[in-house]
């Protein structure tokens, strides 16, 4: 039979027991007092009253707020210093890029003066080549009319004996009474021939002269025009620089200095060709006239052959 007062089935406290959670006595008893809850609050992590909440803790938002996170620039350095460092980096690229281009076209104007002076080299070994073609045109052209000289000599020679190879065997009694005036006839005959063979001689030997001369007046009239060579101003010289210095000015003034001489060999080897250029018309065209002389003093020779035959 079931007991009151203190006394109560053991059943009855085994399922108080679990439904308390084995929790003995009554929490708010004069032995637990209020600090069973108390203990049981503080035994729970992020609990209302319990320990601190995430609010309050290292990792929540009021730590966040309170220690905000540094940024990439602040961790390895200030903003302004890491872009300074990438403009400079771009800045030496710059300066790297022009010497490599200055370097460049200073090595390319030294070998377009050496290409250069070689060509002027063979240019003037071949106006000296053609002065000397001329010389020997001159030579054969003044040979061709001693040799047209000596055939009229020899035509005369051969006229006479002629008229004397012919008086021994036939007198020509009327040639006798006409001797002065076929005497006048042949001296002006004689002096136009005369006067004919030294104007062509005084051609011959001007047009020789004047040959050389063609030379030296082309090349120098090119040369005077490339001597106004002109040294770059200071601000178009500053456009080709960045922060000069020693060995950047003397770089300029090395491709500088190449340039005003590939401008004066330039000049003159315009002048050699335009001089070459007119030294071969007039040989052509002295040739020509040989060819001519030539053939009229050969023609001449083979009519002296034909009369002298007739005897």
């Amino acid at each position: 039979m079931p007991r009151y007062g203190n006394g109560a089935p053991e059943g009855d406290d085994a399922n108080r027991s679990r439904l308390f959670g084995n929790r003995n006595g009554n929490p708010y008893s004069p032995q637990g007092g209020g600090h069973a809850a108390a203990s049981s609050g503080s035994s729970r992590s992020g609990g209302y009253g319990g320990a601190p909440s995430s609010y309050g803790s290292g990792t929540g938002y009021g730590s966040s707020y309170q220690h905000p996170q540094r940024s990439q620039y602040q961790d390895d350095g200030q903003p302004g210093a890491s872009r300074s460092q990438v403009s400079d980096d771009e800045t030496e690229n710059i300066k790297g890029e022009i010497r490599e281009v200055k370097y460049k076209t200073k090595k390319s104007t030294a070998n377009a003066l050496k290409i250069a002076a070689q060509t002027e080299e063979t240019g003037s070994a071949i106006l000296d080549s053609l002065r000397g073609q001329g010389d020997r045109l001159t030579n054969t052209e003044q040979n061709l009319g001693t040799a047209e000289i000596q055939n009229h000599i020899a035509e005369e020679k051969t006229r006479e004996l002629q008229h004397a190879n012919r008086g021994l065997f036939s007198p020509n009694l009327k040639g006798l009474f006409h001797s002065k005036g076929r005497a006048r006839d042949e001296e002006a005959r004689i002096i136009a021939r005369n006067r004919h063979e030294r104007e062509e001689r005084d051609r011959t030997r001007a047009f020789g002269y004047d040959s050389k001369n063609v030379i030296g007046r082309g090349i120098n009239t090119t040369a005077e025009r490339a001597e106004s060579e002109r040294e770059p101003s200071d601000p178009e010289r500053s456009r080709h620089q960045f922060e000069p210095d020693s060995d950047d000015d003397r770089a300029e003034d090395e491709i500088n200095s190449d340039l005003n001489q590939l401008v004066a060999v330039t000049a003159r080897l315009k002048g050699i060709a335009i001089a070459s250029g007119k030294v071969v018309d007039r040989q052509n065209e002295q040739i020509n006239r040989i060819t001519e002389k030539s053939d009229h003093v050969d023609d001449q020779i083979s009519l002296n052959q034909r009369r002298l035959r007739k005897f």
